[in-house]
């Protein structure tokens, strides 16, 4: 959205996911949790003054254990649609044709 305030985002979806020490507790702002899939949220409108936070859980008892071989991991994913107004110059009724207007 590149921090312009008149610009937002329509129909989003976000995927976070976790290496396996690890789950997603829970999400705060304009957030909706997915009835089917883990991980996955819905925004319906999302402006860059919009922020989202995560809590997370150890999934074991263990914690992240002793192996440093592989350190915890997030992966984080964000889709969106953007709907941009025409500009001023250019609400010439469609059409697309090309030529000069007389």
């Amino acid at each position: 959205l590149n921090g312009d305030a008149a610009v937002s985002a329509h129909h989003c979806s976000l995927r976070l996911r976790t290496s396996s020490e690890f789950k997603v507790a829970n999400v705060y702002g304009a957030l909706a949790r997915d009835d089917e899939y883990e991980g996955l949220c819905h925004v319906m409108r999302c402006g860059a003054e919009d922020a989202f936070a995560f809590d997370f859980e150890h999934a074991h008892r263990e914690g992240f254990g002793d192996r440093g071989d592989c350190p915890p991991t997030i992966q984080l994913a964000f889709e969106y649609t953007v709907l941009t107004p025409l500009g001023r110059g250019d609400a010439s009724g469609g059409g697309g044709g090309g030529g000069d207007a007389a």
